[in-house]
């Protein structure tokens, strides 16, 4: 979201987008184009008002924003303990633990993102958090034990999914 945003920003501001921001907005479409049910932070929508409403307004109009979950905090904890920043977690955890009021369902099978460094730490620690996430949520009540751990996605890995289906 971050990426489309920042691109709609300079595109408004009569500046070009990088290829990053380029690559998010083509992926922002993408889903949306797809019928995917897309879903945002609230830190990522205060951020976007904050920031311009005006254009906050129009990209978030069609995305679901996630609320938090009853585990999701302590999932965000855990991330952190195996290096993931706080900001980070908290999107990862949000993938498995937040809430679609709308359409009563939990988390996100995938997060895309523009971090190439958070996608390889993940990928790297994927094994050990797997059992981590498990562990932790054969004990918890339903919704929350059929709770997921996301997919971390680049742009171009969610535009060649999507192409694909």
């Amino acid at each position: 979201m971050r990426g489309a945003f920042e691109a709609t920003v300079r595109l408004v501001a009569g500046r070009p987008p990088t290829d990053d921001q380029l690559q998010a907005i083509s992926v922002y479409q993408a889903l949306l184009t797809a019928g995917r049910r897309v879903g945002v932070t609230p830190e990522a929508v205060h951020a976007a008002r904050r920031r311009d409403e005006r254009i906050a307004a129009v990209l978030l109009d069609p995305l679901v924003t996630l609320t938090p979950g009853r585990y999701l905090r302590r999932w965000a904890r855990r991330l952190r303990e195996h290096g993931i920043t706080r900001e980070d977690a908290l999107v990862i955890a949000y993938a498995s633990f937040g809430l679609n009021t709308a359409s009563r369902t939990l988390g996100a099978a995938a997060v895309v993102t523009l971090d190439r460094g958070l996608i390889k730490q993940y990928r790297e620690q994927e094994a050990v958090l797997s059992v981590r996430f498990h562990r932790m949520v054969s004990h918890l009540k339903p919704p929350y034990q059929q709770a997921v751990l996301p997919r971390l996605l680049s742009p171009s890995e969610t535009l060649a999914l999507l192409s694909e289906a």
